[in-house]
């Protein structure tokens, strides 16, 4: 299992995301996002790749 430190900026302010992660987060934890398809792959601790689906209809 790995782990990174990261820091976030918390902002009050409407949005359709929970969090934005930084190319060099996602680089340290060997995630792949896709905007086009809001998508983000990762891998679990036990080596499985999991998925994030975001939710296209409330992106429009």
């Amino acid at each position: 299992m790995k782990s990174v430190r990261t820091q976030f900026m918390v902002v009050d302010c409407p949005s359709l995301y929970n969090c934005i992660i930084g190319r060099t987060t996602l680089a340290e934890l060997f995630a792949v996002s896709s905007t086009v398809h809001l998508k983000l792959k990762y891998y679990t601790p036990d080596g499985q790749v999991a998925t994030i689906n975001g939710d296209i209809a409330a992106a429009r």
